[in-house]
């Protein structure tokens, strides 16, 4: 399993052909864009591996849509916004 943390700075910005092709064991993308700024970057082909894998947008409040995470307190580690982990 492995996870990525996808930090674009620029909607203008765009990933090269392939650029994700040996990438197969990709589960989980983790961005801090918006889901509009990441259907309006560049992704070439052969990125299927990428584009398939669970993709969650970053916010600083609790949003518990299962599309969400936030940063730990406590680890400072990437979390999806959960009802359980919270109780």
């Amino acid at each position: 399993m492995f996870h990525l943390f996808v930090f674009v700075l620029s909607v203008r910005a765009g990933l090269n052909n392939g650029a994700f092709y040996n990438c197969s064991s990709l589960e989980s993308v983790y961005y801090t864009g918006t889901d509009d700024e990441w259907n309006r970057i560049s992704i070439g082909y052969s990125n299927f591996n990428l584009t398939d894998a669970t993709r969650y947008y970053y916010s600083a409040e609790e949003n518990y849509d299962g599309e969400h995470w936030h940063y730990d307190p406590v680890t400072n580690q990437p979390v999806v916004w959960s009802k359980e982990s919270n109780e």
